[in-house]
């Protein structure tokens, strides 16, 4: 599992008011899957291995998400925060469930989830608000079954 880098171009992440970081916005696409994103590097982490450490492990985090069942696919996007009024940058994973009687067509469903919470440990995210990523793609798959089974 890996990724391709596709673009890269200086940016400022704005943080707060009165905060700004300076960045690289890279657009990757990961492997195997080809979902295509964009994740604002610290200017600092692009110098130093034009950011292969932070979009090496969020790719294998997306992958995973992906191999594991939880999702089929995904793409990136950006929202703003209500709580903030800041942009937030997401993957927007499409989940899907077969239901298993004869001639049923699959249900979808999509799920956006900041890629700060993609990338959270596990063991630690499962307390934030909605749950971590993997928790709220069980959750909309456990929705789509509860559909088709009426």
């Amino acid at each position: 599992m890996g990724y391709v880098l596709l673009y890269a171009r200086a940016d400022l992440q704005v943080l707060s008011t009165t905060l700004v970081l300076e960045t690289e916005r890279c657009t990757i696409e990961t492997t195997p899957s080809g979902v295509i994103l964009d994740y604002q590097v610290p200017r600092t982490s692009f110098d130093a291995d034009q950011g292969a450490a932070l979009l090496s492990n969020l790719a294998t985090d997306i992958e995973n998400l992906i191999s594991g069942g939880l999702a089929i696919g995904g793409y990136g996007e950006q929202s703003v925060d209500p709580a903030t009024q800041l942009l937030v940058d997401n993957v927007v994973f499409t989940v899907s469930y077969q239901p298993p009687q004869a001639g049923a067509l699959p249900l979808t469903t999509t799920v956006a989830i900041p890629v700060n919470i993609v990338t959270a440990d596990p063991a630690f995210s499962s307390g934030l608000t909605g749950g971590s990523a993997a928790e709220r793609l069980q959750a909309a798959y456990a929705s789509l079954q509860a559909l088709a089974a009426g």
